[in-house]
């Protein structure tokens, strides 16, 4: 199987620029600009994200990344409506929503479960997923606490 456009392995390199809301950057005392990555970087993983310290990219804000200026030795575990809200309403977010509807068309719901969850479905959550159509289940499965923690 080849690899999708929606994914990157790619490792080190330079800095990336992911998708982010008009405007972000002009809130901040200086205007900044922020060009989106193309090709395959915009895919790459969070820990290749360029950060300015004053005003980092808004999702890792949602998310409780450790800011610029301190050292972080354990990250706190929250769970907030804008995390949510983010997870549901997002560019980026609908974008992988979007990407695993693809592979629930191809692979089929379970399979996308276990992508997710790292187990298998129940029936009573199957069931459920099977009433909402494959996008809506697909941002249902990226918006489960499962999905978002790991643990």
């Amino acid at each position: 199987m080849g690899k999708r456009k929606s994914q990157s392995e790619k490792m080190g390199g330079p800095p990336v620029y992911p998708p982010i809301p008009d405007g972000v950057m002009g809130q901040g005392q200086v205007k900044r600009i922020w060009t989106v990555s193309k090709g395959e970087d915009r895919y790459r993983r969070g820990l290749y994200t360029f950060v300015y310290r004053a005003s980092p990219p808004p999702s890792l804000n949602v998310f409780d990344a450790p800011d610029g200026f301190s050292s972080c030795t354990r990250r706190i575990r929250s769970n907030t409506p804008l995390q949510a809200l983010t997870l549901m309403n997002d560019s980026s977010f609908f974008e992988f929503a979007t990407a695993l509807e693809k592979i629930i068309r191809r692979d089929g719901l379970e399979a996308a479960f276990r992508r997710c969850t790292s187990r298998a479905p129940k029936p009573g959550e199957l069931s459920i997923l099977k009433t909402l159509g494959t996008l809506n289940a697909a941002r249902a499965l990226l918006n489960l606490d499962e999905t978002v923690t790991r643990e």
